[in-house]
């Protein structure tokens, strides 16, 4: 039961970096709008956006965009990323 905790572990932690690593791509397209990856950047973005788009799209069905003022507010990124991070707490328990 202790390696398979420790693998969803190891998971989920690779997968909350890899969460970060997608907000920051999604920050850098909102303030460089003209940004276009090339070389190694454009093999490392398509690679977080593959591993991330499916996670966030579903989501983003269950969590719905907040109105605030004029502008939709998406919380499906803070919900997944809260969420990993209580597998890795809880994983982790398991996996000591």
């Amino acid at each position: 039961m202790q390696v398979v905790a420790f693998a969803v572990y190891v998971a989920a932690n690779i997968l909350f970096y890899v969460l970060w690593a997608r907000v920051i791509l999604d920050v850098v397209r909102q303030v460089r709008r003209d940004w276009k990856p090339t070389g190694l950047w454009l093999a490392v973005s398509v690679t977080i956006l593959t591993l991330t788009d499916p996670i966030l799209r579903v989501a983003r069905r269950i969590v719905k965009p907040v109105r605030v003022g004029g502008a939709m507010l998406d919380l499906s990124m803070l919900a997944v990323m809260a969420l990993v991070l209580v597998v890795v707490v809880i994983s982790g328990a398991m996996a000591s």
